[in-house]
């Protein structure tokens, strides 16, 4: 079949969360249910893909219903598509700030429609970019003279390096120099550390975790679940805990390692602020 499919509304399913399965994703809701076990069954009879669970998004950018008077989120509205599909799905989110009915929220996605006649050339210039989109560079090196110099002549370089003379081919070889240019000279950029130093993958991982436990004993209300969730509670406070100690201690042991006026000065005011969160009194050297 040359047709795409797209399927997208409320299906009233949980379909649980798998790793390397063509039809469910790892970043979804862990519960599933009968419905679930259903549509899953007729998107692989189907060769669908339900786009959801492909996406990492937090929590509440995933839950597609809530139900506020009992505290209640699960997600149930998908966007479905063929698992080889041209469509080139880039993003499936909630938009919070809309809400279709009481209940539900406006499920967003970003999709990339292809266009007749493309050559092979252009497909290549599309994976590029779509390679080089998330990057970010270290755009502060701009700053020196020297930077700017070799950024313009390793530019120039790789835009006469190549003669193309169709347009596309023209827009993705200066997309691609753009990107392996600023690659090469200024360095990527890694993402920037969050506020708290503290926080780490394990801690997000825990805390997910912890949500989703919650969720499940609040829709079922069963005994045998609140253990598990308290459990998980009691792990993931003694980690924030272990991890805001070992920064702390490691942030403590720098500063005091500080030697002169204003380094000294600055380790001060930043002791100071320590202080304020773990109680501990610590002199500049």
């Amino acid at each position: 079949m040359t047709r795409e499919i797209i399927l997208f509304g409320e299906f009233n399913s949980h379909t649980g969360t798998k790793v390397n399965n063509p039809v469910v994703g790892p970043y979804g809701e862990t519960r599933i249910n009968d419905n679930g076990k259903r549509l899953i069954d007729l998107c692989e009879s189907h060769n669908l893909r339900i786009t959801n669970g492909y996406l990492k998004h937090k929590m509440i950018h995933k839950y597609t219903w809530e139900q506020h008077t009992r505290n209640l989120k699960s997600i149930i509205d998908y966007i479905i598509v063929k698992q080889k599909s041209k469509f080139q799905i880039h993003d499936v989110r909630v938009q919070r700030g809309i809400n279709c009915g009481s209940d539900h929220y406006v499920v967003r996605g970003k999709v990339y429609l292809p266009i007749r006649g493309r050559t092979s050339n252009t497909d290549k210039h599309e994976d590029n970019y779509e390679k080089f989109m998330h990057l970010k560079y270290n755009l502060d090196s701009f700053q020196h003279e020297s930077t700017q110099y070799l950024y313009k002549k390793r530019l120039d370089e790789k835009l006469t390096a190549k003669e193309e003379f169709d347009l596309t081919e023209i827009y993705g070889n200066i997309i691609q120099s753009l990107h392996e240019t600023a690659k090469e000279v200024l360095g990527e950029k890694y993402k920037r550390q969050s506020r708290k130093m503290w926080w780490t993958e394990e801690t997000e991982d825990l805390v997910e975790k912890k949500k989703e436990i919650y969720q499940k004993w609040l829709n079922t209300k069963r005994y045998e679940d609140k253990p598990e969730y308290l459990e998980i509670k009691r792990k993931t406070r003694r980690t924030i805990i272990a991890e805001k100690n070992e920064i702390w201690d490691r942030k403590y042991q720098e500063i005091n390692t500080y030697i002169g006026g204003r380094k000294c000065s600055e380790a001060w005011k930043f002791i100071k602020k320590l202080e304020h969160q773990k109680k501990k009194v610590y002199t500049c050297q």
